[in-house]
Formats: C-alpha cells, sequence, structure tokens
C-alpha cells in the first residue's frame, strides 16, 4: 500500500486527491460499505415498519387545523407507541454498529490500496479487515470509556462553574453576566473541542489499526499522537473541526432530503433508501479524506516517504 507521490500536502490538495479518488473508485468503495450496511439496513426496516409510517404520521399531526391539541398529543403518543424500541430492535442496532466496523475498516484498507494505484478486490479487503476487526472493536471499547470519563468531569465542572456564577449573581446581576457569559462560551468551545478531539483520536487510531498493525494499545497511542501532537495539534483541530461538521451537516441534509421527498411523494420507503445510500456515499467520502489525511501526517511527522523510498531502493 504505497501511494505514489508521496510529500508533504496542504489540506486543500488533501481535499482534491479525495475527491478524486472516491470519485473514480466510487463503486468499489460504495459496494464494499454496502455489502454489509444495506442487508442490516433491510433488517431493521423490516423488523421495525412502524418507522415507515412516522412520517404520515407527523404529517396528520402538521395538517391538523388549529384548536386540536388533544389530537395532536393522541397521534404524538401514538407514533411513541408504535416507534418504541424494544430489545430486538436495541440488539440489531448494537449488530449494526459492530458490523459496520468491519465495513469502514474494509473500506480504509480499500482506500489505501486505491491511493498507492491498485484496484481493490471486495474479498481481499474484508479478509484483511477481519484480521483487524477485534483490534476495532477493543479500541472502539476504549474510546467510549474516555468519552463517559471525560463527559463526566466536563458535567462536574460545568456544575461547579454555575454554582459559582450563580453565588456571584446573588451579590451582583451585572458581575455575573460578565463572568458568566465568557465563561460559558468558553465551556462551550472546551466541550466541542474535547468531542471534536476524541471523535478524531478515533478516527485516527482506526486508520492506524487498519493500516498498520492489529495491536488495540499501539493503535490508540497512535491515534492519540497523530491528533495531539503540539507540532501538529492546530492542524488536527482544523481537520477534526471539517470532519465533524461535513460528518453532522451532510447527516442532516441527507435526512432533510429524505424526509422532504417521502412526504412530497408519500412514499414513506423513500426515506430509507435515501438515508441508507447517501449515509453510505457520505462515509465513503469522509473516509477516503481521513485516510489520505492520516497518511500525509505520517509523511509530515515520521518519515514515512523516507521508509517507502527505502523500501523501494532495496527491492
Amino acid at each position: 500500500m504505497i501511494p505514489p507521490d508521496l510529500r508533504p500536502l496542504g489540506i486543500g490538495e488533501i481535499l482534491d486527491r479525495a475527491v478524486t479518488l472516491f470519485v473514480r473508485r466510487f463503486a468499489v468503495l460504495i459496494l464494499i460499505l454496502a455489502v454489509v450496511t444495506i442487508p442490516v439496513a433491510i433488517l431493521q426496516y423490516a423488523s421495525a415498519p412502524a418507522t415507515g409510517d412516522m412520517i404520515a404520521d407527523f404529517q396528520r399531526v402538521l395538517t391538523l387545523p388549529p384548536g386540536h391539541p388533544e389530537e395532536q398529543r393522541a397521534i404524538m403518543r401514538e407514533i411513541s407507541a408504535k416507534n418504541h424500541v424494544g430489545g430486538f430492535a436495541a440488539a440489531l442496532g448494537l449488530i449494526s454498529v459492530i458490523l459496520s466496523i468491519l465495513s469502514t475498516t474494509a473500506c480504509v484498507i480499500a482506500v489505501a490500496q486505491a491511493y498507492a494505484g491498485k484496484l481493490p478486490s471486495v474479498r481481499e479487503v474484508y479478509r484483511e479487515a477481519l484480521r483487524r476487526w477485534v483490534a476495532q472493536l477493543v479500541a472502539g471499547v476504549a474510546f467510549i470509556g474516555f468519552a463517559l470519563v471525560v463527559t463526566i468531569v466536563l458535567a462536574i465542572v460545568i456544575f461547579l462553574v454555575a454554582l459559582a456564577v450563580g453565588a456571584l449573581a446573588v451579590v451582583s446581576r451585572v458581575a455575573a453576566t460578565i463572568v458568566g457569559v465568557p465563561v460559558g462560551l468558553v465551556g462551550v468551545l472546551a466541550l466541542f473541542g474535547t468531542i471534536a478531539g476524541l471523535y478524531f483520536a478515533a478516527w485516527m487510531t482506526f486508520v492506524s489499526i487498519a493500516l498498520e498493525e492489529a495491536n488495540p494499545i499501539r493503535g490508540i497511542a497512535n491515534g492519540i499522537r497523530r491528533t495531539l501532537s503540539p507540532a501538529i495539534f492546530w492542524r488536527s483541530a482544523l481537520v477534526a473541526t471539517i470532519v465533524f461538521f461535513v460528518s453532522l451537516i451532510g447527516s442532516l441534509v441527507l435526512l432533510s432530503i429524505a424526509l422532504g421527498l417521502s412526504a412530497l411523494t408519500h412514499l414513506t420507503a423513500l426515506y430509507p433508501v435515501i438515508a441508507v445510500i447517501g449515509g453510505v456515499a457520505l462515509n465513503g467520502l469522509l473516509t477516503t479524506f481521513i485516510v489520505i489525511y492520516a497518511i500525509d501526517v505520517r509523511v509530515r511527522r515520521e518519515g514515512y516517504d523516507l521508509a517507502v523510498a527505502a523500501q523501494e531502493a532495496s527491492l
């Protein structure tokens, strides 16, 4: 998996290469992700058919004339009862997450192969992904633990700061406002920065395990170092912000399009089709971008291009 023309790239160049590579290998990358995603989505939709009726139910709420609060509440209770998540649905959701880790690992391997100028094979990339699946799951559980600990710590800090600002407000509301607004803004930025940082460190860990060795401890160490190293911290923060917002906004746009088209055509089955296919494409594009960025970090900070050159010279 040796990419051609290895050199430090700007963010614009990385994005350009990612889009170009994704377009050129669109069919195989989408197929790799769809092999798992589409069957699981079909099972989820089949196990919860009431989900498809949710759009029609919400349309009933919106089309009710003003002054019918009781009917609106009755429809909302009906929606809640229909879409209650049972044990089977929860288990299916967990299985979906576990299998998506496998398919995304396969996609990462395929992107690296395509970046090296090869044509990925679905069977080969899944065979390699299976070898690294358990390590990815262990690393994922570890990052969930990190997120829980950080959330608890931030919640305690926010609670203590809120108490302090509240105590100050008893003395002077003006002083509390002057202190509370910037402190609140810093708190929001710290919360967002922490979420984005953990999200991106998890991604870098994911790529490390997929492309280097199937060791979750070393993968986590690589992911954290390649995200939080002082030399590349602000660059990582910029890329993490881009990836986080593209993922979030892209998902919301897909949701809006799916809901809008379903409502206009009155075809409730259109919603999961658009959501799943669009989600697969978005995941493929983000994965391509992150893999190329991770390779660029190795070139910049670890002399990956020199190691590749030495390897080629020995051959």
